[in-house]
């Protein structure tokens, strides 16, 4: 553990920042990307006034640099931070530290939650899954409320046909550049994404057996390295 922020600072290959009560920085954002997307209560503020979330366990799935977590931790009894990448599970830890926050933070691929929570706060990873059909089905039996904030896709016809428990799907499958974009913090651990067309988002959340609760306009991540991936949408479920 790292106990000097300007060690800190330097140790860590940091992609996001934030900003500690007496000016100092956490980290460090990339040029024009994270600055004004992160440090956003406003999702997790909304979420807050529709269920309440001072009495609620919540995990956090890729919790990336922690910025995320830092809020939820304001608001949530408790809170699961977790991630498939070791130096993002150490750099939310060092987050939270110089915060003076605390959360459970650890290493985990989102394939293998096996514990129940009040709420899973599962943000900008649901496309870089192996199987985010499969996936969601799985989340209905380990939560009690779900907020997903996932990209889609708008245009069918550059989607094609997947078969999941008898039902059909339009997915768009893509290159996730992974040897390009390995020590990203914001990419997937696999080679590919897949993006639901929005249709069949809906229809799987249907499929289910999630009811929405609300859903709200999110923030695209892209600047000068990123161009977005595509519409996002962010969806609180029950």
């Amino acid at each position: 553990m790292i106990t000097d922020l300007n060690e800190a600072n330097k140790e860590f290959d940091w992609q996001c920042h934030s900003l500690l009560s007496n000016g100092q920085f956490v980290g460090k954002s990339l040029p024009g990307m994270y600055e004004k997307a992160f440090n956003d209560k406003t999702i997790i503020e909304k979420i807050n006034n529709l269920i309440d979330l001072s009495d609620k366990t919540c995990l956090e799935v890729a919790c990336c640099e922690g910025l995320y977590t830092l809020i939820l931790c304001d608001y949530c009894k408790s809170v699961d931070a977790t991630d498939a990448r070791p130096e993002n599970v150490q750099k939310t830890i060092h987050r939270l530290f110089f915060h003076k926050k605390y959360a459970k933070v650890y290493e985990l691929k989102c394939e293998n939650i096996n514990n129940y929570y009040d709420i899973i706060y599962h943000s900008g990873v649901f496309y870089h899954l192996i199987n985010p059909i499969e996936h969601l089905f799985k989340l209905r039996n380990f939560c009690n409320y779900l907020y997903l904030e996932t990209h889609y896709e708008n245009d069918v016809k550059k989607c094609i046909k997947f078969k999941f428990d008898k039902k059909f799907y339009y997915i768009k499958k893509k290159s996730n550049n992974l040897k390009k974009n390995k020590r990203s913090a914001f990419y997937g651990i696999y080679d590919y994404e897949i993006l639901l067309y929005k249709k069949s988002l809906f229809d799987l959340i249907t499929n289910c057996k999630f009811e929405i609760i609300d859903i709200f306009k999110v923030k695209k991540l892209e600047g000068k390295k990123r161009k977005p991936k595509g519409e996002r949408i962010g969806i609180l479920l029950k």
